[in-house]
């Protein structure tokens, strides 16, 4: 079962959704133009989400969010891992 972010996620429209995943790569510092594609891939029994993000100008990330994150994309706690190259962690 997704955690309590991932459900809030997949409540929003196609043009949201796809605009959120834009904001929280730009706010983590990432370079993506226009998220185009996004697949969440499940989560783990700890309750860790798996995204995956594919951007129009062809960076492509994995996200992890963790069961208690909260708050706006700006905000709440993601790792970021842009390819097969660790990114960045933010807590």
């Amino acid at each position: 079962a997704a955690n309590q972010m991932t459900a809030r996620i997949l409540a929003l429209d196609q043009a949201e959704h796809l605009a959120f995943w834009t904001s929280v790569l730009k706010n983590k510092k990432q370079t993506c133009n226009d998220a185009v594609r996004t697949a969440y891939l499940g989560g783990t029994e700890s309750g860790v989400d798996s995204w995956s993000i594919r951007c129009r100008d062809g960076n492509q990330y994995s996200i992890r969010i963790n069961p208690d994150a909260q708050g706006s994309e700006a905000e709440f706690p993601v790792s970021v891992c842009s390819g097969n190259a660790f990114a960045r962690s933010v807590k």
